[in-house]
């Protein structure tokens, strides 16, 4: 098997944002929100036992305060009117896999779909591309997205980590 990326780092960051430090800020912030988020939702038994210390309350806070960062961020409120229906569209579309990923009652076709539509928040660096460079940039980028994607939540033999 060829070596996949699958996870993004600085150089990756750069690209996507053609260099602009306020639209990089931005999209780590993003990043690192939006997997706070899914560690939450990911707790076994749903955020109720997970939220049983003073360390887990605070870590709870924490990412209320980060979505509170990310969405009055500068690159976030100068292209508001841009970002925020993806954000909402993401947002939509978690919650959608969320509910099949966890249903005991899915069918395998709502599991896969769940599966499929995990990396749904790679949408919100697609339209920072688009921002920060126009169509063929988000284009330039676009099969790399889906592929660290897949291989950030796929093992080696494709089964969901």
């Amino acid at each position: 098997m060829s070596e996949h990326k699958s996870a993004i780092d600085q150089a990756f960051v750069n690209k996507l944002c053609k260099g602009q430090p306020d639209a990089m800020d931005f999209f780590v912030q993003w990043y690192n929100w939006v997997h706070q988020i899914d560690d939450l939702v990911d707790i076994p038994a749903g955020i109720g036992p997970y939220v049983q210390t003073a360390r887990d309350r605070e870590l709870l806070v924490a990412t209320f305060a980060a979505g509170i960062q990310v969405l009055s961020h500068p690159f976030y409120t100068r292209y508001a009117l841009a970002l925020r229906i993806p954000a909402l569209l993401i947002a939509n579309r978690y919650a959608d896999t969320v509910i099949w990923e966890y249903a005991e009652d899915a069918e395998a076709w709502q599991k896969d779909w769940a599966d499929h539509h995990r990396g749904v928040a790679m949408e919100m660096a697609v339209a920072i591309a688009l921002i920060c460079g126009g169509w063929a940039h988000a284009r330039s980028l676009s099969l790399e997205l889906v592929e660290l994607c897949y291989y950030s939540h796929h093992d080696e033999q494709g089964k969901p980590k």
